[in-house]
């Protein structure tokens, strides 16, 4: 229950989701705000009464809302009279294929919405937390360490958008999304599956660097290769001298990302079991980093850090400077498909807020986990393996654009596609013609990349080549 005359956060739900906002209460009091629930003393004996001082004395309403919301005359009075009185209204969509219609469509056409369905209660009390303050304009949002100041803000929240977690009905966009051309230019490889310099076999992941030369992990040649900007071939930097564990030899390496301070590349050096630094310029001076680890996946984050990917043991691990061990970062409970667990993680990348984004293969999804959580959101598949835009199929690249929009290989669909977080499907970027070689397909896409120009490359894994997608 709200502090006697001090501006509250209301929560408005119906009893099916009962046990969530009880979780979400406890969390918003234990970030010092002053909340009101009817079960926590906000409910005396007349129910009209105590519903309207909830409302009168609230700086926000946030409404959980589900067919039953929707359908209880109590929650409509509820949200009406917030409404009628200007108050902030921060709605949740709690069921995940379910949309508001009848009064309350009408009510939230257009408007911002946290799509609680699909996130973790520490997640959804964060997006909460956000919208609230988003929505203050500085003022009192029920905050103890503020005044008693009501809100002046317009009554269903349709300011701009400032967090992630959030999406719209119609689909509202700060920026336009990146367009790309349909057809592909062949950058590397394309002249069949083979070891000569012109050609790659069963490449997986890549590198770009500033100067458009692109590093590949050719896995069937146990090797790395640099391509250099409109060249005709490749040139080994590593491996290349057959299938071994010795110093100059690679056994089915699978990614690789450059380290700057050290000048050096990381692989995953996966038929060998194991995570190698290997010097350019120094090939004897190759380090084992992590030992005893089969390495689906690499990425590097500001400070330094390295993440690996460990498919065998359904968990992603982070190593940071002059750490030996490392520490877990995801998928600590196991094998499964719960929203702590993982099942055959592949593919990494990092923003830079230290949000790790995950390609759970045999999960069909792509997972966020932010930095500490104990569990990670789903941002992209998750609806079983298939092909509509609501699904993936083992997924394996993954990267995310300056503006938060995350591309997927998926690679039985032969596709890669594009979503945003919050998002319940997702769109075609390239690709989708079914399998082939011609400009428009791809076959069994592994590694994404952009260069500095936003452009998009495609390992096409079993077209033996590397795509690029110029940026319309």
């Amino acid at each position: 229950m709200a502090t006697s005359g001090k501006k509250h956060v209301m929560l408005s739900y119906q009893w099916d989701k009962k046990s969530t906002v009880l979780e979400i209460y406890d969390n918003l009091s234990a970030q010092g705000y002053a909340v009101w629930m009817d079960v926590k003393g906000g409910m005396r004996e007349n129910l009209q009464v105590s519903m309207a001082d909830g409302v009168e004395n609230s700086c926000a309403v946030v409404c959980f809302l589900t067919q039953a919301y929707q359908d209880s005359k109590n929650c409509r009075k509820e949200f009406t009279y917030a409404e009628e009185l200007g108050k902030t209204i921060i709605p949740v969509y709690m069921e995940s294929k379910w949309k508001p219609s009848s009064w309350l469509g009408v009510n939230l056409a257009g408007a911002l919405y946290i799509k609680g369905s699909s996130l973790s209660i520490e997640s959804l009390t964060a997006a909460i937390i956000e919208r609230l303050r988003v929505s203050s304009s500085d003022q009192n949002t029920g905050n103890k360490t503020n005044n008693d100041s009501t809100i002046s803000t317009a009554t269903v929240l349709k300011n701009p958008i400032t967090t992630n977690e959030i999406s719209t009905q119609s689909q509202i966009k700060q920026e336009p999304k990146n367009k790309y051309q349909q057809s592909g230019i062949t950058v590397a490889g394309g002249n069949g599956k083979g070891h000569e310099l012109n050609q790659l076999s069963q490449p997986r992941g890549m590198f770009i660097d500033n100067d458009k030369s692109i590093f590949i992990a050719d896995y069937e040649n146990h090797r790395i290769v640099k391509w250099k900007l409109n060249s005709n071939i490749g040139e080994i930097i590593a491996g290349g001298n057959g299938k071994g564990k010795q110093n100059n030899q690679l056994n089915q390496p699978v990614d690789l990302i450059f380290d700057k301070e050290t000048n050096s590349f990381i692989i995953s050096d996966n038929g060998n079991g194991r995570v190698i630094r290997y010097f350019d310029q120094n090939p004897t001076k190759q380090q084992t980093l992590i030992p005893l680890i089969y390495c689906s996946g690499l990425a590097i984050d500001k400070s330094g850090s390295v993440y690996v990917s460990d498919w065998q043991n359904h968990q992603v691990r982070r190593r940071k400077q002059g750490d030996t061990k490392g520490e877990l970062v995801a998928g600590e409970n196991g094998q499964g498909n719960r929203l702590n667990q993982l099942n055959e993680p592949r593919n990494i990348f990092i923003d830079e807020d230290y949000s790790l984004y995950i390609s759970d293969e045999k999960n069909h999804r792509v997972m966020k986990w932010k930095k500490d959580a104990k569990e990670g959101i789903i941002v992209a598949g998750g609806n079983g393996q298939g092909n509509s835009l609501k699904q993936l199929s083992h997924p394996q690249g993954v990267v995310v654009d300056h503006l938060g929009q995350i591309y997927v290989a998926d690679e039985r669909n032969h596709r890669v596609v594009r979503w945003c977080e919050g998002d319940e499907e997702g769109e075609v970027v390239v690709g989708g013609n079914g399998f082939g070689t011609q400009s428009n397909q791809l076959n069994s896409p592994r590694g994404l990349s952009f260069d500095n120009e936003e452009n998009l490359y495609v390992v096409d894994q079993n077209n033996h080549r590397i795509q690029k997608y110029e940026k319309i």
